[in-house]
């Protein structure tokens, strides 16, 4: 007579559990308890390990139940009824497998039979009563680990990429230096123009590149973590320093936009509210071709007069505007903003040679205005002694120092508001440096995104401009149409830095020779008024035609 083949059971919930004696306890239990029974059974194979009652078969248990309809085993030993399951949807599914296989199922050394109602009945208690303290063990779970998070612990998966987590540091939360370097290069390599793909080839080591982008999505000072109660998904969202600086990250996100393909997705027109007509001033604005990928900036037909541009192919003309911005920050022997320094440079004697003659003027007319109030008391006096005829001479004079005492008031309060628009702040090319390294560190106008080139004209022209605005009158870039075909431009516009804008400059460029006109390397530059409130400059094209 062949030996009856017994299998065991066994599972823990979680991994603390089974790092300690509860396997090893269940298997002892099981394998002595197999061996006491009156029918000969030898122990075969062990199903289980880490699983959770309360979340219904996993995968041992699943490979158990199939192994059931193969007959591989004639039964099945758990050292109680909360190792079999806590689910009673799963229970009872799984027994009904059972029985039908003709598989025994044991409780250590008490058998219970699956065919008799009094066994299934004790079986249904148990399992309802395991399953009521799974589901509570659950909730109290999620709620210990949503207050763990609340308290900015980290207590639902895995914790973020290159930072470390002490509890007894302040603050708690640190950065890998290696993993900020790591971040740091593939921002660099990826605003250059490089995909996930060929960035991830030219690690060290084996990164995948899906592995290389979530990295860079997960550097941000945001730690999120997620908690599904009742259905519902909380989210809670935990400060960490960044592996990167926030302008990073969106341009990071720009770009990410920008390669996604849509076919739904509008073209953004960079310089759209910006292209004015050279002959009338109208603001241009963007307009796609029907049937093609060709988008022009056109003149609206209400406000077209003759010699009005009708419209010019947007491409070409972006392509243009934007090379010749890239000519503005660097020169051929890379020397940062060399063209806007020397402009900048004149700018500033003009604007010093202006503030003396206005405050020599101003000097003038403050002694001028004492000398008339000093003789404005000597009539007073004087009337006090006169006649009644004297008297209305006098009267006569002092009103014509009256008059001359208000045009000199005037005249210094003009001043006194003009001064301060002549003050240059003291760290003007430390700004310059910071405003447009935020775009030159990305490479030439061919590696920025729409957004990027959109974000940098709108800085370059001094904000967006709207026709009805007077004082936008004299910015933007003003295209004219060329006799015989082809266009010309002239872009004007103020530099706007985040805390104001930085001073006055004019700035004229030969086309056909991006180094300067003279070939000096330098573009001349000549101050105009509100040193500090404008970085003014002029950029025209005077040889190359812009072919339709």
């Amino acid at each position: 007579m062949r030996k009856l083949r017994m299998v065991g059971l066994r599972r823990v919930s979680t991994k603390d559990q089974e790092d300690g004696a509860s396997l090893e306890v269940q298997t002892n239990a099981c394998e002595a308890a197999t061996a006491r029974l009156p029918e000969k059974w030898e122990f075969g194979e062990w199903y289980g390990g880490v699983e959770s009652g309360a979340d219904g078969l996993k995968p041992e248990f699943n490979r158990m139940l199939a192994d059931a309809k193969r007959r591989k085993f004639d039964g099945v030993m758990c050292m109680d009824h909360t190792r079999f399951s806590r689910s009673t949807k799963d229970s009872i599914a799984a027994l009904a497998i059972l029985e039908e296989a003709g598989v025994r199922l044991f409780m250590l050394e008490t058998e219970m039979r699956l065919d008799e109602p009094d066994d299934m009945l004790q079986m249904d208690l148990h399992m309802a009563i395991g399953q009521h303290f799974a589901r509570k063990q659950k909730r109290k779970s999620i709620d210990s680990r949503v207050l763990r998070a609340q308290q900015g612990l980290p207590s639902a998966g895995r914790p973020p990429y290159g930072r470390v987590f002490n509890k007894l540091a302040s603050p708690p939360w640190s950065i890998d230096p290696e993993a900020k370097r790591f971040i740091e290069k593939v921002i660099k390599l990826y605003l250059k123009g490089k995909t996930w793909g060929e960035i991830a080839a030219q690690l060290p080591g084996k990164v995948d590149e899906n592995t290389v982008r979530r990295r860079v999505q997960a550097a941000g000072p945001d730690y999120t973590q997620k908690f599904t109660i009742k259905g519902k998904v909380t989210e809670i969202v935990t400060k960490i320093p960044a592996l990167a600086s926030e302008e990073d990250l969106k341009a990071v996100a720009a770009r990410s936009r920008h390669n996604q393909l849509s076919t739904a997705r509008k073209r953004v027109s960079p310089l759209a509210h910006l292209v004015r007509c050279g002959h009338c001033s109208s603001v241009l604005s963007a307009h796609a071709l029907s049937g093609t990928t060709w988008e022009y900036y056109r003149h609206h037909m209400k406000t077209r007069k003759p010699g009005c541009v009708v419209a010019i192919r947007a491409d070409k003309l972006e392509e243009e505007v934007f090379a010749q911005m890239w000519t503005l920050f660097r020169d051929p022997k890379k020397d940062k903003y060399k063209a806007l320094r020397k402009s900048i440079g004149e700018a500033l004697n003009e604007a010093h040679n202006n503030r003396a003659e206005l405050e020599s003027e101003r000097a003038d007319r403050v002694a001028k205005l004492a000398g008339i109030e000093r003789e404005q008391d000597n009539v007073v006096q004087s009337v006090a002694k006169s006649g009644p005829a004297m008297a209305a001479k006098l009267n006569e004079k002092f009103e014509k120092l009256e008059a001359t005492k208000g045009l000199l008031q005037t005249r210094i309060s003009e001043i006194d508001a003009t001064l301060p628009t002549l003050e240059v702040p003291s760290d003007l090319a430390e700004r310059v440096d910071a405003l447009l390294g935020r775009f030159t560190k990305y490479g030439g106008p061919m590696h920025w995104t729409p957004e990027q080139q959109e974000e940098l004209a709108t800085i370059m022209i001094g904000g967006r401009i709207h026709w009805r605005r007077p004082e936008d009158k004299g910015r933007g870039i003003f295209v004219k149409q060329l006799e015989g075909g082809g266009w010309t431009y002239e872009l004007k516009g103020s530099l706007i830095l985040a805390s104001g804008t930085v001073g006055d400059v004019s700035v004229e460029d030969d086309h056909n020779n991006r180094s300067g006109p003279d070939g000096s390397g330098e573009i001349p530059g000549h101050a105009l008024a509100n040193i500090a409130r404008e970085l003014t400059y002029t950029v025209q094209h005077k040889a190359k035609r812009l072919s339709a």
